[in-house]
């Protein structure tokens, strides 16, 4: 009986010509990191677990922070003074997706394809059209909304 491994090893290898060419992938999520494809994030901390979830009709109060993937900061929610205030209904898919998976006092990191960001348009000089966006974001509270 020849070994399974003999059997491989003697396999031809494939040529150039005919080896398939790997699809493009997204940027190498780093280990410990979670996968709710084609979005991932990182749970840095997480408030009570009796908190409430925000629903896509409330009004989100967050601390954040916007970068690049080489670490350029593109956006930041104030560090003194009170949180940002958005209504969720109204924010860039993947803050629709992770935000009502959150809950007050949590702390996460939301890895972003463009297609789950501001895709094909360019805001302003700092951020370029298809960005993959790397966000930090605190969700402080929730107010309710209509």
């Amino acid at each position: 009986m020849i070994p399974v491994l003999a059997l491989l090893l003697a396999a031809a290898p494939a040529t150039q010509a005919t080896r398939p060419k790997p699809a493009p992938r997204a940027p190498a999520v780093p280990a410990g990191k979670v996968r709710l494809p084609p979005l991932s994030y990182t749970v840095e901390r997480s408030g009570p677990a009796t908190g409430a979830h925000p629903t896509r009709s409330d009004t989100v109060l967050v601390r954040y922070r916007l970068t690049l993937l080489d670490g350029r900061e593109v956006d930041a929610s104030p560090a003194d003074g009170p949180p940002a205030r958005f209504p969720l209904g109204r924010l860039i898919p993947a803050w629709q997706v992770m935000i009502p998976l959150m809950r007050p006092g949590d702390v996460w990191t939301f890895f972003v394809p463009p297609e789950y960001g501001y895709g094909p348009v360019a805001k302003g000089d700092d951020l370029p059209a298809n960005s993959f966006l790397v966000f930090r974001v605190e969700l402080v509270g929730i107010e309710a909304g209509e």
